[in-house]
């Protein structure tokens, strides 16, 4: 499987958050699934999984980093 195929389902997994700028972010169940995608991957590039937390009621997205 080529590395778009796998971003391109990670895009589409439910209960993702999308911006109104189409940046996806994905929930923790679904980034559980990532490492077992990858290993199928015939052309690995690098990704970088960064933990958020999103307020619903305004949009508010907050990155979380060390």
């Amino acid at each position: 499987m080529k590395f778009i195929n796998i971003v391109e389902q990670i895009k589409s997994m439910d209960g993702n958050y999308f911006r109104k700028t189409g940046e996806p972010y994905i929930l923790p169940v679904n980034i559980e699934k990532i490492p077992e995608m990858i290993n199928s991957c015939d052309d690995v590039q690098s990704i970088l999984i960064t933990p958020f937390l999103v307020n619903t009621v305004n949009g508010t997205l907050y990155e979380l980093h060390y």
